[in-house]
């Protein structure tokens, strides 16, 4: 319905800019005819209105359906080494006429001296053929530009809806990912804490109808995504109990800047996944946040060692960058090394969107995942 609207209105903007056009560009001829006329031969009532009946209404009548014409023939859609013999032709015996008809008025009712005088004739002749040529050359011009734009328009929409797409496939390729993660840590609680399960049940159909009304194309408040995270954390509080250890130092002006949702989720998945749960002792979490040289820094530091290729293995990392890449092409990173011997961290950085709020405060996030 929107598209339907925005097309009608442009096809209106269009008509009114062609009528302003014709008007102006026929009345600024009818102008220059009537200044040489009457500076040359006098005024002349009977001369000024044949010249503002033929130069000015006629030739905007003529023109106006020479357009049409062209439209109807396909003249718009053929090749220059086509289109040009045509224009040519149409100039050639549109002036023609339009010299005729000059010479008949001025020999029928006007009484000219010289009407027949090849000099006025050549002169009459010569005028329409500039002034329709360049009616013709304006119009294909602007004809061009508009199809050019128009083909422009379209590509950059097949490309929206190309990355919409892509982004959508990210997104179910995501939350089954998830799921998998989740049901695998309730699978263990079941059997030995049942009143644990069904708590974890409840946080993970949270945490899934979230993900699951989030546009993959949209991007969220950093405070609106941690709080996804809290509700994540406390899911695996429930599986590594004691073991997992959790800090954050987010900015309170990062709090306020837009990121992809689920992405510093899938960041602290990632640590937990392949940090965390190999260290029969457990680990810490640290997840900063603050904006660095105008961008948005995310760091999201865990216990564990990296492996080679762990930045490029597994669907998790993998479809994050692709999705930051859909999002904002080079303008962002998400890098993953080792801080030192004991330490792995994930590094996102991302062009800086505020969401202007005052209300937005720090999630307290730790509190929800350290032992009781």
């Amino acid at each position: 319905m929107a598209t339907s609207k925005t097309a009608a209105s442009d096809s209106t903007g269009s008509s009114l800019a062609y009528w302003v056009c014709q008007w102006a560009g026929w009345s600024c001829f009818t102008l220059y005819i009537l200044t040489f006329a009457i500076l040359y031969t006098g005024f002349h009532l009977g001369a000024v209105i044949e010249i503002v009946l033929i130069d000015g209404v006629l030739c905007l009548l003529l023109t106006h359906g020479l357009r049409g014409w062209m439209r109807r023939r396909g003249w718009i859609l053929m090749s220059a080494r086509r289109l040009f013999p045509r224009l040519v032709a149409a100039t050639v015996l549109l002036s023609a006429f339009l010299t005729g008809l000059v010479l008949l008025v001025a020999t029928t009712l006007l009484h000219s001296v010289h009407p027949r005088d090849s000099g006025f004739l050549a002169y009459v002749f010569v005028g329409f053929m500039f002034a329709l040529g360049g009616w013709l050359v304006i119009y294909f011009w602007v004809r061009g530009r508009r199809n050019r734009r128009a083909l422009e328009m379209q590509a950059l929409q097949l490309q929206v809806i190309a990355r919409d797409a892509q982004l959508h496939a990210l997104q179910g390729q995501l939350n089954p990912h998830f799921l998998f993660n989740c049901l695998n840590s309730l699978r263990a609680l079941i059997v030995e804490d049942p009143g644990r399960s069904q708590m974890m049940v409840t946080r993970m159909a949270e945490l899934l109808r979230r993900s699951l009304r989030t546009n993959p194309a949209e991007t969220i408040p950093l405070q609106e995504e941690m709080v996804a995270v809290k509700d994540y954390l406390d899911l695996e509080r429930m599986r590594f109990e004691d073991r997992l250890r959790v800090s954050c130092s987010l900015e309170p002006r990062a709090l306020t800047c837009r990121v992809p949702p689920m992405i510093v989720q899938i960041l602290v998945e990632n640590g937990l996944k392949h940090g965390i749960a190999h260290l029969p002792q457990g680990g810490e979490v640290c997840i900063a946040a603050r904006v660095v040289n105008g961008r948005l820094q995310v760091d999201v530091t865990n216990s564990g060692k990296l492996y080679p290729d762990a930045g490029h293995t597994g669907s998790g990392l993998s479809n994050a960058r692709e999705r930051l890449r859909l999002l904002y092409g080079a303008s962002a990173s998400l890098t993953l090394a080792a801080r030192d011997s004991e330490n792995v961290v994930a590094t996102l950085v991302i062009p800086l969107q505020i969401t202007p709020d005052p209300t937005i405060t720090q999630p307290d996030v730790p509190s929800a995942v350290e032992a009781e």
